[in-house]
């Protein structure tokens, strides 16, 4: 039986907003190309996401990746994943075609309806890729003591509900040690006081993990520096880094950290507000 869950970034149409105002939410490696391009989003980006999901469950590999944030938000933009039957030569070649019309980059060359895209399935016959074994694109760091990362799931349930379970695995594989990876949690929690709770049940001082609250008139001005350099995903990769910087010059660090030039890196950070 196979179950879908995560909806914590789910919408419904005609909705404004998500949870938080100009806060990109769900893993970057979902994202649809015009949800990277902060474009108006309708149900044909979540077939987008489907079909990443689909082609994991397929080819036992993610149609996007990269070394960093920029090159996997870029890829969503220009990369044409490598067909799933080049991959698993005995998949169906009709099951290929939908998983690649899908991913297709223009919303108007996919699927355009949740319907849509179940009778194409329906017409690949039987039950698509379901011999295939499902290997999860995220799985918790070996360095952690599993009754650890338990505890943390216990604590953060309670505030975020049953997606704690896949954000402890996802933070704990990209945590060098357990204080990045209580911060990197306490990060998801948007509301002050619930974020103390959770700080407090899992030992931990606000101190040691809680993000400033950031000027908005300063991330709008280094989202239009980054604009300069990286183009359209620059208020992704701004809030992202927001999130998990603890003071401005870490900030500063890890949005240039993102641009390759390292002369274009220099002018980048000798154009921001010292103060």
């Amino acid at each position: 039986m196979v179950k879908l869950t995560d909806f914590g970034i789910a919408r419904a149409l005609g909705d404004r907003a998500l949870t938080l105002g100009g806060v990109a939410l769900g893993s970057i490696y979902y994202m649809s190309p015009e949800q990277v391009r902060a474009e108006p989003l309708d149900g044909r980006s979540d077939l987008y996401s489907l079909g990443v999901t689909l082609y994991e469950i397929a080819a036992r590999r993610r149609p996007i990746d990269g070394e960093s944030e920029f090159a996997i938000l870029n890829a969503h933009l220009v990369k044409t994943p490598i067909p799933p039957a080049d991959l698993i030569p005995d998949l169906p070649a009709p099951l290929n075609a939908v998983i690649l019309r899908a991913l297709a980059k223009n919303p108007a060359d996919r699927f355009q309806t949740a319907a849509e895209f179940r009778d194409a399935l329906r017409a690949v016959g039987g039950r698509p890729a379901s011999a295939l074994p499902v290997q999860s694109p995220v799985s918790a760091s070996g360095e952690f003591d599993p009754s650890r990362l338990a505890e943390l799931e216990s604590a953060l349930v309670g505030v975020l509900g049953p997606i704690a379970k896949h954000l402890v695995a996802r933070e704990a594989q990209r945590s060098s040690n357990f204080d990045e990876l209580c911060q990197r949690l306490a990060g998801q929690i948007a509301d002050p006081a619930e974020r103390k709770s959770f700080l407090r049940l899992i030992g931990r001082t606000a101190t040691a993990a809680v993000t400033p609250v950031w000027d908005p008139g300063l991330l709008a001005a280094l989202k239009q520096a980054m604009a300069v350099q990286v183009g359209p995903i620059a208020g992704v990769m701004v809030t992202r880094a927001a999130r998990t910087s603890r003071s401005k010059a870490e900030l500063y660090e890890k949005l240039a950290s993102e641009i390759a030039s390292p002369q274009n890196r220099k002018k980048f950070l000798e154009s921001l507000p010292s103060s």
